[in-house]
């Protein structure tokens, strides 16, 4: 491994989705934004709907859109579990916009004894497609 890098394994249910050494690797967490440098302390740490940023030299940065998941660091290496990654180059814009109007649609509908609307699941829908605009607006 070069010098000032580390390992990153991005693990999803079909496998490890990512494998790369990094110089830098950001993403949100729970507590806030989370950025790794080489030697970075031991973390474990809940991820939210976001950009994972990584540099692998300082002319070669990729982003990614995660949805949620897990990030452990020890040893030089960052682990993420996550249900999926999604590289901003292939994020469908308009298939984003369709699910987070779906999305609003069914938060903001009225409730009725009929309405079978989870509205945790429609939130989270809605802050996970307005995410992953986000992410793929980022230059």
């Amino acid at each position: 491994m070069v010098e000032d890098t580390f390992k990153l394994k991005v693990v999803t249910p079909d496998g490890i989705s990512l494998e790369e050494t990094a110089e830098f690797v950001q993403f949100n967490s729970t507590s806030g934004e989370v950025g790794i440098l080489e030697s970075h302390s031991e973390l474990a740490t809940q991820v939210k709907p976001g950009a994972l940023v990584v540099r692998k030299s300082e002319t070669d940065q990729t982003v990614y859109f995660i949805a949620s998941g897990y990030a452990h660091v020890r040893n030089n290496e960052v682990s993420i579990l996550t249900p999926y990654l999604e590289k901003q180059s292939d994020i469908d814009k308009s298939r984003a916009k369709e699910s987070q109007k779906r999305a609003e649609e069914r938060l903001y509908a009225p409730f009725t004894e009929e309405s079978n609307i989870n509205r945790s699941r429609a939130l989270l829908a809605m802050l996970r497609s307005q995410e992953r605009l986000f992410v793929k607006a980022q230059k």
